[in-house]
């Protein structure tokens, strides 16, 4: 009877972590990043890159001399993922691949969203140049990538505060693309969608050749 006793409050506890609410901080800004709390405690973040640069590569750089082998290398050098794309798709080019990686997620997870309370939101992204008409272009470009997200979310969740900025900076050669969001939800629930994200971002990674080192 005792050792039933014990198995069951095992259970029980068992039960009460899996369904205890956590709180969830993702990110992108250069690279993907995460952050989980539980009870208060950071129990998990992700490691960053540093996008520190080895002194020769630097001046290489100054130089104005490379390589391709070169330039192929730098790409394999940890490089964090949203310059890694840049340097094969250009700026616009890259935050459409991030916010297409986004949205397949999101699609992938679309039964477990009624289960996640996203607490917050934040998107900036800024399109710039010195030629008005392509960047105006660009800022088309990435506006069919982004409403989707966007749209995507609002139609699933209620999100308590949203801070978006999407515009176009004619005058600045200022590109910049941070989102962020924070998300309450129940470890059981954490564990199969972050299953199911990491599946895709693999799968992301592997396709566009950022995992190959040298």
């Amino acid at each position: 009877m005792t050792a039933l006793l014990i198995i069951g409050s095992i259970f029980l506890l068992i039960l009460l972590i899996l369904f205890s609410p956590v709180k969830v901080f993702l990110g992108f800004e250069n690279d993907f990043f995460a952050k989980v709390k539980f009870l208060g405690f950071k129990v998990y973040e992700t490691p960053q890159k540093t996008g520190k640069k080895k002194v020769g590569a630097t001046k290489k750089k100054q130089s104005g001399k490379k390589t391709e082998k070169e330039n192929n290398t730098a790409l394999k050098e940890g490089k964090q993922l949203l310059l890694f794309l840049k340097e094969k798709y250009g700026f616009t080019g890259a935050v459409k691949k991030v916010l297409n990686l986004i949205y397949g997620m999101l699609t992938h997870i679309r039964k477990f969203l009624r289960h996640i309370r996203i607490k917050k939101i934040k998107l900036n992204l800024v399109v710039s140049g010195s030629d008005a008409a392509e960047t105006a272009v660009e800022y088309g470009r990435v506006c069919t990538a982004v409403y989707p997200v966007l749209g995507f979310l609002d139609s699933f969740s209620s999100i308590e505060l949203k801070r978006i900025n999407i515009s176009s900076d004619f005058t600045e050669n200022k590109k910049e693309f941070v989102f962020s969001l924070v998300i309450k939800l129940q470890i059981f629930y954490m564990l199969v969608t972050a299953f199911k994200v990491y599946k895709d971002y693999k799968n992301f990674t592997i396709k566009e050749n950022y995992n190959e080192r040298k």
